[in-house]
């Protein structure tokens, strides 16, 4: 697979995740894949890879697991 631009939006399990004071991006999603591994998949195919993620993740898990040398990490607030 090539593309220009991933965007990921896995599921985070429904309403109840935004209980919890810190999202785990460790804990297994869809088919049992964590964050790190789906957006490291991404990373295969485009060094452009975006990730939505709950506002309550940890994202300094993903960034020491990610293969990518050059990450930008942005937070969007209502």
């Amino acid at each position: 697979l090539r593309a220009d631009c991933i965007f990921l939006s896995p599921p985070w399990g429904g309403p109840k995740y935004s209980q919890n004071e810190t999202f785990q991006l460790e804990r297994g999603l869809a088919g049992a894949l964590c964050t790190t591994e789906i957006v490291n998949r991404a990373l295969l195919a485009t060094p452009c890879t975006v990730c939505f993620l709950p506002h309550n993740a940890n994202v300094d898990v993903l960034l020491s697991q990610s293969i990518a040398k050059n990450v930008t990490v942005s937070h969007y607030t209502s």
